[in-house]
């Protein structure tokens, strides 16, 4: 079973349009398919596909031999529902659906890096993400939230590429060499390029039966990246939490020790602040520290009653991310993997910059050897 997710970072640019056209090639395949609309707040599958009453139940509708969908605009008009539940709602139908014998599973995501799209990420699947030629920094940021959360993306589909003309049939095509440019940073292919044409309106209007769907060779191609794709290994942390749990207090005082000897400016002088590394929820390690700017030396309290003015929060797998260079501090703050009480974000981004960075020499082969990541 393959699993795959359609993903764009904002809404309207095509993207169940891309969802329903590469489970819809897939069926006429001859391929088992289920496609489930995972957007909640725009669950455009039900217009695509619409069916003649709504359901009574949570459960998947064949739409032809091979394809079966869901979607939240089976069961209701435009209703408010919150992530968790949505969440709770897709469980229960992967449960009951019994999908484990289908060839694919095809999500249309939520636009971003919703709690819905946290959850499904958790699955081996691989990204289809869907973007226009002149909104290249949402690319460029979708196939982050991507990399941060270990999802290999199979392709890119640049969609509103072009328009041919309804009576001669020119086709003018827009050109953006940035668009270009961040497939080849994050090392991902651009599928094909779809214009703005009658065919494409006439399809998505009947639901993929005015025109043949196989005619188009736009979801063949992007079905091939997706099956020479394998999903990305995800950072087995078992291991790992008990090594980092021992040998992190001496870490940290060697970070500390190294950062005082180099008199490095953290930025963060006159507070008394706390750091806070977590793993499932739960402390395991906190010390208390202020910063002297003036000696540019940390000096680590021993006081449990000393009046904190900043916390800083940061879950275990996020710290490793960063030490092994997966992400940086930035984008796992901007993203709250990295929060924080009483603290200034270009202060809390500089410290850890240079805790992470002092870290990477002490702890990062520690962590590829318990990943298995120093294997070739």
């Amino acid at each position: 079973m393959k699993i795959v997710f359609v993903t764009s970072l904002k809404g309207g640019v095509g993207k169940s349009f891309i969802a329903s056209g590469i489970a819809k090639y897939l069926s006429k395949k001859g391929f088992s398919t289920v496609l489930i609309d995972a957007d909640v707040d725009s669950p455009n599958i039900s217009e695509i596909f619409p069916i003649e009453k709504k359901l009574d139940d949570i459960q998947l509708v064949q739409i032809d031999d091979n394809l079966y969908c869901f979607s939240f605009g089976y069961l209701f008009d435009a209703v408010s529902m919150s992530s968790r539940q949505y969440v709770n709602m897709i469980k229960d139908l992967l449960h009951l659906a019994d999908v484990s014998d289908v060839d694919y599973i095809i999500f249309d995501m939520p636009a971003g890096a919703s709690d819905i799209a946290k959850f499904l990420f958790n699955y081996p699947g691989v990204a289809v993400t869907v973007g226009i030629p002149d909104r290249w920094k949402d690319l460029e940021r979708m196939l982050t939230i991507l990399n941060i959360h270990q999802v290999a993306c199979a392709c890119v589909v640049e969609n509103f590429a072009g328009v041919i003309c309804s009576n001669c049939g020119y086709y003018n095509e827009y050109d953006d060499e940035n668009f270009v440019k961040v497939c080849e940073k994050f090392k991902v292919p651009i599928a094909c390029k779809i214009p703005i044409s009658d065919d494409i309106k006439l399809m998505v209007e009947s639901g993929f039966e005015a025109v043949d769907v196989e005619e188009f060779d736009y979801f063949k191609k992007i079905v091939e990246y997706v099956d020479k794709t394998e999903p990305m290994k995800k950072l087995d942390l078992s291991d790992i939490v008990e090594v980092v749990r021992k040998k992190l207090p001496k870490i940290v005082a060697k970070t500390i020790k190294e950062i005082n000897k180099r008199k490095l400016d953290l930025g963060i002088g006159g507070t008394i602040n706390e750091l806070i590394i977590l793993h499932d929820g739960k402390v395991i390690l906190s010390f208390v520290f202020e910063y002297d700017p003036e000696q540019r030396k940390i000096i680590v309290h021993r006081d449990a009653n000393k009046k904190i003015d900043c916390r800083i929060f940061v879950e275990l797998e996020t710290l490793i991310k960063i030490i092994l260079g997966y992400i940086n501090v930035e984008t796992a703050y901007l993203m709250g993997q990295i929060y924080t009480e009483g603290v200034v974000m270009k202060k809390v981004i500089k410290l850890f910059r240079k805790l992470s960075d002092q870290m990477r020499c002490e702890i990062s082969q520690i962590i590829k050897q318990c990943a298995g990541l120093d294997k070739k």
